[in-house]
């Protein structure tokens, strides 16, 4: 966020504004100001901010997963006695439901990058106790815009911490804690929750998860055999500085056989992959119904969109893909396969997307020893049912009706031959028997298989 609209936001005044948040706005107009234009005290206006304006907001709204200075609480919180407790239910103990907190939090991220490069690392870890909090309080938050920007804040944060590959999240254990607040919204849906809130939720919850993932993992590259490689620390950044202000600066020299730790670090980003794929890609499209039928889909964009992160999250797992062939699998075929399917060209696109990955990465070989059938079947029932809904629409076509869906339909088309002729690369022979045996029972099928 440029400085001038931060600055544009923060003077706006509202009725409903007390004292307080009047003054905290005012204060947090006034740092900005002074701002150097050369940033070169740009590290102390974004700790002043944080200080003085961000934390006092948020007091308030303490986190039980975290202490007073922004750790892993892990002392386990003694059970409620009484009556129920529901101030965290009231929004007057918020006074960061304001209507420009959210953005200011959005300022202070993305200023980071104009940090100087010798500064950066040093900087996001000295400040990163006073983000995580009013981060967690808006992702625990009961309303969705506020849980979206939360995570959205988050993705934005976890963007940065990579960016200059810093540890942080490893050594403060603080990924955990954020797992466990985004996990709790993975089952945020309609009915329960309107389909708009849920899709916008949806929208920055996936790409925030695989962010943290991301942001845990900063020093390593996964290949697609699940090898761990360590990557060279970034030159320019503060990675042999052997003092910092951070309140987290814990050794983290490693220990024990690298082969060991690497290994250990591998399995500990495949179960936070796991829980994502598991307990809410799978989760959220077995609720709405995904993979069954047409009618009993709750809610077609939002099915397309959570298809859609199927890709990048098949992608990052790589060959541990392998175990959970067998849920992924029958999914998209029951999608690509389904007789009314070719009314939602996009969803269809979004299946074939990750069906594709699947082929094309390193479950190659058991796509080739036993799953090459189940994608064959998909891709021939999908073929069929778009080469159909193509004949109904070419009329209406004619008249200038639906032509982006005949566009879309012929997409779908395209996409079909492409990851059929990579399947057929992958199986070889057997697959050159079954495309004989498909073409003389079905002439229509010579389109899909392309040489």
């Amino acid at each position: 966020m440029e400085t001038a609209s931060i600055c544009d936001k923060l003077t706006r005044t509202s009725v409903e504004e007390s004292g307080h948040q009047s003054n905290l706005r005012k204060r947090a107009r006034q740092i900005i100001a002074h701002r150097g234009k050369d940033n070169s005290n740009l590290p102390e206006v974004l700790l002043d901010l944080l200080t003085t304006v961000i934390k006092p907001l948020f007091a308030a709204s303490r986190n039980a997963a975290l202490t007073s200075s922004g750790r892993k609480n892990l002392v386990p919180q003694a059970p409620a006695t009484g009556r129920f407790d529901s101030s965290f239910l009231d929004d007057d103990a918020k006074p960061w439901k304001n209507g420009w907190t959210v953005d200011l939090l959005t300022y202070i991220l993305t200023s980071y990058s104009g940090v100087c490069d010798t500064q950066q690392r040093n900087t996001i870890e000295a400040h990163f106790h006073l983000l995580v909090p009013p981060i967690l309080n808006l992702i625990d938050d009961g309303e969705t815009v506020y849980k979206a920007d939360g995570c959205r804040l988050l993705r934005l944060l976890c963007d940065v911490v990579k960016g200059c590959r810093s540890d942080i999240f490893k050594r403060t254990g603080l990924t955990d804690v954020f797992v466990d607040a985004l996990r709790t919204n993975f089952m945020v849906l309609p009915t329960l929750t309107p389909e708009q809130e849920s899709l916008a939720l949806m929208q920055e919850l996936y790409p925030a998860y695989r962010a943290l993932v991301a942001a845990r993992f900063p020093m390593h590259v996964v290949d697609n055999n699940d090898k761990v490689t360590p990557l060279p620390p970034s030159s320019g950044t503060a990675a042999s500085s052997k003092t910092t202000t951070s309140p987290f600066s814990i050794s983290s020299q490693r220990s024990g056989p690298p082969a060991v730790q690497d290994a250990a670090e591998s399995q500990v980003r495949q179960s936070l992959l796991d829980i994502l794929l598991l307990q809410g890609l799978l989760a959220a499209l077995s609720h709405l119904g995904a993979g069954t039928s047409s009618s009993s889909t709750i809610s077609l964009t939002l099915t397309t969109y959570l298809i859609s992160q199927l890709t990048p999250t098949v992608s990052d797992m790589g060959i541990s893909t392998v175990k959970h062939l067998q849920t992924l699998l029958p999914l998209l075929r029951n999608i690509l396969s389904d007789p009314f399917g070719a009314v939602a060209p996009r969803l269809l696109l979004e299946a074939l997307a990750t069906l594709d990955v699947i082929i094309a990465g390193p479950c190659r070989p058991r796509i080739q020893d036993r799953w090459w059938p189940e994608c064959l079947r998909a891709l021939v029932a999908c073929w069929c049912v778009v080469i159909d809904e193509l004949e109904d629409e070419n009329e209406n076509s004619s008249r200038g009706q639906n032509e982006d869906k005949v566009r879309e339909l012929h997409a779908v088309k395209t996409k079909l031959q492409d990851v059929t002729a990579r399947l057929g690369g992958v199986v070889g022979r057997d697959f050159m028997d079954a495309k004989n045996r498909l073409i003389e029972e079905e002439t229509d099928l010579e389109g899909l298989f392309r040489d």
